[in-house]
C-alpha cells in the first residue's frame, strides 16, 4: 500500500476519474452515496457499466485508456473502475487483477 501513497504524493493534481485507483478516488466514490446494488442495476449507470467493460478489454489487449476528456462525464469514468475491478475479480485471471 505504500507505494500507492508514494504515487497520490507525487501526482499534481489526482483527480478522481483520472486516478480512480488512488485512496482519494475512493473517498469520492464513497461520497457520491452510490449503493453497489444500484451501480449494478440501475439504468442510470448503464454508461459506467459499459466503460467498466471496456476497460477490461481494454486491460486484456494491453492497453487501459483514460475515458476523460470525452463525453464520459468524469463521474461515470471514475464510477466504472469498480465495476472492472469486480468484472476482474470474477474471472480470476492473475494477469488482469495485477492490471486492476
Amino acid at each position: 500500500m505504500r507505494l500507492n501513497r508514494d504515487m497520490e504524493d507525487m501526482m499534481p493534481d489526482p483527480s478522481p476519474a483520472t486516478y480512480p485507483f488512488t485512496s482519494g478516488a475512493a473517498v469520492y466514490v464513497r461520497e457520491l452515496g452510490v449503493d453497489i446494488s444500484d451501480l449494478l442495476e440501475k439504468r442510470v449507470y448503464n454508461r459506467a457499466r459499459a466503460r467498466g467493460v471496456e476497460r477490461v478489454t481494454q486491460a486484456i489487449e494491453g492497453k487501459i485508456e483514460r475515458g476523460v476528456g470525452t463525453d464520459m462525464p468524469a463521474e461515470l469514468e471514475v464510477l466504472s473502475y469498480p465495476i472492472a475491478r469486480m468484472i476482474v475479480s470474477c474471472i480470476g485471471d492473475d494477469y488482469l487483477i495485477r492490471r486492476y
